[in-house]
């Protein structure tokens, strides 16, 4: 009876060795199994990380790319306290070059200047002296311009009517337009104005300089 116990116990230890073991060899399988999916997903999440990535790097070249491309610059002359050539934004005014040239001299005559005024790409901005210009004169303060021509970012709306097919109306309208866009850069962008298309810009274009 005693033997008969003593193979019982090494029945049931034999059966929990084989049992141990198959649990052991279950667990490496899944083990096995679970890893490459696990690996799997952490590729997956690295390439849509490293695809953002280039996909913000790409915007912020975009960005920087258009950022350059609306530079200009200008020449600034006169009573300024550092004349130069200026780099400028799109949408800055005279005034804004002036503070960026150190503003007027002490012997500046300021009231020749018109500080309102958009500044375009190669425009030349000539400050006089106080006792340059004499009652009634009327100084050229963008030299290296034709001046049998009409400078049409800076015309008045008489200089703009005497153009062929130009009345009041259409006067206006481009005024507006340089004020509300900036300066024209071509002869073409005259026909973006409301009542003038190209027929009407080829009948002045050889009356008009632009910038």
């Amino acid at each position: 009876m005693g033997r008969i116990n003593d193979y019982k116990w090494v029945i049931a230890l034999v059966i929990l060795l084989l049992f141990g073991t198959i649990l052991i060899l279950t667990k490496k399988e899944q083990a096995l199994i679970e890893t490459p999916l696990e690996t799997e997903e952490t590729s997956e999440d690295s390439l849509e990380h490293m695809m953002a990535d280039a996909e913000t790097e790409a915007t912020e070249n975009s960005v920087a790319s258009k950022q350059a491309g609306s530079f200009m610059y200008v020449d600034v002359k006169g009573e300024v306290y550092q004349p130069g050539v200026y780099r400028v934004t799109e949408g800055m005014r005279i005034l804004d070059v002036i503070e960026d040239a150190g503003g007027f001299s002490n012997d500046a005559d300021v009231n020749q200047v018109n500080l309102a005024m958009k500044v375009y790409d190669e425009m030349v901005i000539y400050v006089p002296h106080e006792n340059e210009v004499e009652e009634g004169e009327k100084l050229d303060l963008y030299p290296g311009q034709n001046h049998d021509k009409i400078r049409i970012n800076e015309a008045t709306i008489d200089e703009l009517i005497s153009l062929p097919g130009i009345g009041e109306k259409k006067a206006e309208a481009i005024l507006q337009y340089i004020e509300s866009n900036g300066p024209f850069q071509s002869p073409d962008d005259l026909t973006e104005v409301e009542g003038i298309g190209e027929k009407t810009v080829a009948n002045f274009s050889d009356h008009i300089q632009v910038p």
